[in-house]
């Protein structure tokens, strides 16, 4: 479906603007099941957000597609996605919040999903539902066709009888089962026994293709076949020919002994020759009908064509292993499910712990040692500095700590890791250059604060800083009091409100920011201006925060509004000349807060803002959210409880449509919306009031 919208190349415009198709095949290619790839691609391709808007994490992705796919500004697009459910299992993936409730009018969104899947249940619960069109199963002229076909492009066909014989099982309207049922009866070399063949071809999708399982370890590899295709089931992104090559060319030790353990061949070392050639043609001769090479590589990514083969293995060779044992010529070394998935991370595990190309480490390494529980081992290659450098991103390092986070490794544990790691990494001797010693504390640091280990990062992020002052090197300066700064703002968030009581910690923020700044106006390029402006525009909320609590006798309230104006006034200055529409404008409603009280000049600032942010990014986004609330708070302090209710409601729908029902911050919206107030707003207005108890 995908593929022909691509390449018909001559779809009606719209409004005169030709319509931009964008298709993703999830599990068709390494990657396709990573959602934030995806919605990082779509977002590139509609130019939506260029690299220094760049989503950092998977949440972030979600909010700005939302905003995309309901923006009446961006060029009209169709969105198509084969196999919807066949993402990872991500609460943004599942929940489908990257998508909005409400399309913009040049906006197509086509998903095919399988029925009751927690995707297609979300998206047909939503008012107005998804517009749903069921795929009927092949009526008996279109099951004929096909056998026709498939079998005639081999000069190979079937008699009346056997055609009747074939379509009168059940899962012959099912496209897959009679794929490969016709593979069945084309390989099949006995045509005198042809009839009886047809009938005994199990009449269900995973039946049958463990029959054809069964078939092919009679007849191609045995137990080679049997390993090749339990390590491709246990495989994160699949396997290259040659990894595949050299895992089966250590026979000896492919399977456990009867006690458990690995087989010696005379105690020699596990081999680590490849596969013979001729040996692989045997497996490959029956395992390629179950495969389908992916990727660019030119070495041949090898992974199952279909999901539902991929259910079949793990039923054959894993889930069902207790029952099969009590079968001779079915029986595998291992007791149960569990001592076979052990066995095969393992087997991966051990094999890539080696693995000389990290972007493929990466893809498997810390997969099957999560799979495995081996923290042990998994600290150890996630401090490794070269992994580090590779997953750690300045603003969030989402792939790195989304591995500590699958294996459900604590937050204190990650940080004495890391800690440990810096602490070694300093007392060896490798660590000669203090500039680098200063860059791995400041990335390190960075790391911790996107974990939430705020005291630690801060720590580290000061052994840098004493490091750096014996330099003086102004660049470094200005990026380590904004990231010390930056700690202290990331803590703060925390809070619930800002009380006068957090004014000590107020003021090492605004002193970190302040010093970041003078630094920072030292250079002139876009990076250094961009940084600037946002450190300003933080600047200026914690110098309104410290006048709303009234200040103390080093800074009073008045002298800290207008250092807040000045300061929010420079971000606006510094976004105007980047021509960064966005953040001028979240600098805009920052301008706002910052005047404190309900005053003409706030709502100007809001009214600016919105109409800024509606134009650029469209309203499903999180400084939309933000807007609204404050909005909501202006006509509430200003005595105009109908303008509040209008923007309260306002802020509770996008934060369902950016972070879902559950999330605190919609959570906190709907208890706004079920104040005594609000609740008769809503009776008059005819509004349903969402349930706080949810």
């Amino acid at each position: 479906m995908a593929s022909t919208l691509a390449l018909h190349g001559k779809l009606p415009q719209n409004d005169g603007k030709d319509w931009h198709v964008f298709y993703n095949f999830v599990g068709a290619v390494p990657g396709s099941t990573d959602l934030f790839v995806a919605l990082k691609r779509f977002l590139k391709e509609i130019e939506y957000v260029d690299d220094s808007h760049m989503p950092k994490d998977l949440d972030t992705a979600a909010q700005l597609c939302s905003g995309a796919l309901s923006n009446s500004n961006i060029r009209p697009v169709i969105l198509v996605v084969d196999a919807l459910n066949q993402f990872d299992d991500e609460n943004a993936a599942l929940s489908v919040t990257w998508v909005p409730r409400k399309l913009a009018p040049q906006v197509r969104c086509i998903f095919s999903m399988i029925y009751d899947t927690p995707q297609h249940k979300v998206l047909m619960a939503r008012e107005p539902p998804a517009k749903e069109l069921r795929l009927t199963p092949l009526d008996m002229n279109e099951r004929q066709a096909i056998v026709k076909n498939y079998l005639g492009r081999f000069n190979k066909s079937l008699d009346d009888e056997q055609m009747q014989i074939l379509l009168a099982k059940e899962l012959s309207e099912n496209p897959l089962w009679l794929s490969i049922a016709c593979e069945e009866l084309r390989v099949y070399g006995n045509f005198r026994k042809l009839t009886e063949k047809i009938r005994s071809l199990q009449d269900g999708l995973f039946d049958l293709e463990k029959q054809v399982m069964d078939r092919l370890r009679a007849e191609n590899g045995g137990e080679l076949l049997v390993a090749a295709m339990s390590l491709l089931e246990v495989a994160n992104r699949g396997l290259l020919e040659t990894e595949l090559l050299k895992l089966l060319g250590d026979e000896g030790n492919l399977f456990p002994s009867t006690d458990g353990e690995e087989k010696k061949d005379n105690d020699k070392e596990k081999s680590t020759e490849m596969l013979p050639a001729y040996r692989w043609a045997e497996v490959y001769r029956g395992l390629h009908v179950f495969l389908r090479p992916f990727g660019d590589s030119g070495e041949g990514r090898l992974d199952f064509y279909h999901r539902s083969i991929s259910k079949a293995v793990r039923q054959k060779y894993f889930d069902e292993i207790e029952e099969n044992n009590n079968v001779g010529d079915q029986r595998l070394p291992f007791a149960n499910s569990e001592e076979a998935y052990s066995w095969w991370h393992r087997k991966l595990a051990d094999f890539f712990e080696g693995e000389k190309n990290l972007d493929r480490q990466l893809e498997e390494y810390p997969y099957h040692l999560t799979e495995l529980g081996d923290h042990k081992r998994l600290k150890e290659f996630l401090v490794n500095w070269d992994v580090v450098e590779a997953l750690y991103d300045v603003e969030f390092s989402a792939r790195l700590l989304s591995i500590w986070h699958k294996a459900a490794i604590p937050g204190p544990e990650v940080e004495q890791a890391y800690v440990e790691a810096m602490e070694n990494y300093k007392n060896s001797t490798n660590s000669t250059n203090d500039q680098d010693l200063s860059l791995r504390y400041e990335k390190t640091s960075r790391i911790l604060t996107q974990e939430g280990r705020f005291t630690a990062a801060m720590r580290l992020a000061e052994a840098a800083m004493e490091i750096e002052k014996q330099s003086a090197r102004p660049e470094r300066l200005a990026e380590l009091y904004h990231l010390l700064g930056f700690i202290g703002d990331e803590e703060m968030r925390l809070e619930e409100y800002m009380l006068r009581t957090h004014l000590p910690r107020i003021r090492v923020i605004i002193d970190n920011l302040s010093k970041s700044i003078e630094y920072r106006k030292q250079f002139d390029t876009a990076e250094h201006k961009r940084k600037m402006g946002r450190a300003l525009n933080r600047l200026a909320f914690y110098y309104s925060g410290w006048a709303g609590r009234g200040g103390d006798s080093t800074m009073d309230a008045t002298t800290a509004k207008d250092l807040a104006i000045k300061a929010v006034d420079e971000s606006i200055e510094v976004f105007s000349e980047l021509g960064d529409e966005v953040f001028k404008a979240d600098a805009t409603t920052t301008k706002g807060v910052c005047y404190l009280r309900p005053c003409p000049e706030q709502i100007q600032c809001y009214k600016e803002a919105c109409e800024c942010l509606l134009r650029s990014i469209g309203e499903n986004h999180v400084l939309v959210e933000r807007l609204y609330l404050n909005m909501g708070i202006y006509y509430e302090e200003a005595g105009d409880t109908n303008q509040a209710y209008t923007y309260f409601r306002k802020w509770y729908l996008v934060c369902c449509n950016i972070f879902g029902d559950k999330h605190p911050r919609t959570k906190r919206s709907i208890s706004t919306l079920n104040e005594a107030t609000y609740k008769q707003i809503a009776a008059m207005c005819g509004d349903p009031v969402p349930d706080v108890t949810e």
